[in-house]
């Protein structure tokens, strides 16, 4: 499918050379190339190694940037993969947003996680009781086979408006909290939009393959139960919408910036068309109370405003998850 290029290499030019255990990279265009090969070198080490860490698609063709890759093959931030200083800070909105810029409700003392070795996703259920989910049978994300889906679902009603927001590095993802006022209703259920946080590459898959980028427009109802809609950015030019929030992307965990004004309604495809499931959180502690509102759509971003992401975090893109039965539903319009 075009667009979607997590499982395509031919067209990248990468010069890789792994000695002693040192990662070095020539590349050319965007600066993850070279990083995701040592990060799928890494994942594999660690038991990891699936579709979700291949080399990005063609389409991020560029001059020859000239830049070396580090030698970590992870250009991230002083801390690492650190949680925010306090790890439970709540957004300017009032709301009891959910922490480490991911769908994660409050989980006081939570040990310290990553994406890859010893702290990797393959321990996650291991490293703290309050994980035990993770291991569970309604995780998130999945990969969505079209071929499986059923049909029949009514829209979402998106009710969203331009709102002062907030921009924070939550340690594993650029996050935006809003304050109260946008929601949707599924069936029915109001819920209110909390944050979006941003992974790379896309958490879902769509019949095996990656997008470059997914952001989580995470909402919850009365009852604390969490609506996540996911929309995927395939490679095409710079994405306007994106660029306030990039300009003021706090350099270290636990920093915010100033409020600016965001209408999220500009992250939506034009055509809504969605899968749902019901699944988890897709960090720890992987909490299986979402249901997931997946558009099938993909809007745009550029390779730069992808290895922004990158730069900042790293790669932050959990595995998909078994199925083990679940029934994928897919709207008609």
């Amino acid at each position: 499918m075009a667009g979607r290029g997590f499982d395509q290499t031919s067209a990248w030019i990468v010069s890789v050379m792994l000695s002693g255990g040192v990662f070095t990279g020539i590349y050319f265009g965007v600066g993850y190339v070279a990083k995701k090969q040592a990060h799928k070198s890494e994942s594999s080490e660690g038991g990891h190694a699936n579709a979700g860490h291949e080399a990005p698609a063609s389409g991020h063709e560029a001059p020859a940037s000239g830049h070396e890759a580090p030698a970590s093959g992870h250009e991230a931030p002083a801390s690492g993969h650190e949680a925010p200083a306090s790890g439970h800070e709540a957004p300017a909105s009032g709301h009891e947003a959910p922490a480490s810029g991911h769908e994660t409700p409050k989980s006081s003392g939570a040990a310290h996680w990553g994406y890859t070795g010893e702290h990797g996703q393959s321990h996650w259920a291991g490293m703290d009781e309050r994980n035990k989910a993770c291991a569970g049978r309604r995780q998130s994300p999945v990969d969505i086979d079209h071929s499986k889906t059923t049909s029949g679902l009514k829209p979402i009603q998106f009710n969203y408006k331009q709102s002062a927001v907030t921009v924070k590095n939550a340690g594993h993802a650029v996050q935006v909290d809003f304050p109260p006022g946008n929601w949707i209703a599924l069936n029915g259920e109001r819920y209110d939009l909390l944050q979006f946080h941003f992974h790379v590459p896309s958490e879902h898959r769509v019949e095996g393959s990656q997008y470059e980028m997914e952001v989580h427009l995470v909402h919850k109802n009365a009852h604390d139960e969490l609506a996540v809609v996911g929309v995927f950015f395939k490679d095409g030019a710079e994405n306007k919408i994106l660029s306030p929030v990039w300009s003021i992307i706090p350099p270290k965990p636990a920093m915010a910036a100033k409020p600016i004004k965001f209408n999220p309604s500009q992250l939506l495809p034009k055509l809504r068309r969605y899968v749902t499931y019901e699944g988890s959180l897709t960090t720890p502690p992987c909490s299986e109370v979402v249901t997931w509102l997946v558009m099938q759509e993909a809007i745009t971003a550029s390779a730069s405003q992808f290895d922004t992401i990158v730069k900042t975090h790293g790669f932050n893109a959990r595995d998909a998850q078994p199925l083990y039965g679940r029934e994928l539903q897919r709207s008609a319009n």
